[in-house]
């Protein structure tokens, strides 16, 4: 629900905590991007990403994108996702306002 100004680029940065009982292995788990709230892609990179470092039961993974407002106004977001395969770990979101 942050406020961001139309085309102001900015920084996206979620804290993953693994609860699981398995490590995130970072040859085998990646974040991806699912989709966008409105239509609106926000993120001006890749759609998806390989962990930099192993994440251990317990502990916490920091990922970060860069995003761009878009040009008018409203509510606007994205869905990411961690995932082994196939298999989808954990999902995750991000919602901006455009005034």
């Amino acid at each position: 629900g942050t406020q961001v100004t139309i085309s102001q680029p900015f920084n996206t940065t979620w804290v993953l905590k693994n609860t699981s009982s398995n490590g995130w292995d970072q040859n085998n788990v990646d974040i991806s991007y699912v989709g966008a709230y409105n239509n609106v892609q926000l993120h001006s990179g890749s759609d998806l990403y390989d962990l930099s470092a192993n994440v251990n039961t317990g502990a916490t993974y920091n990922f970060t994108v860069s995003m761009i407002a878009p040009f008018s106004g409203g509510t606007y977001g994205e869905e990411w996702q961690v995932q082994q395969g196939s298999e989808v770990i954990c999902q995750f979101y991000v919602y901006i306002t455009v005034p």
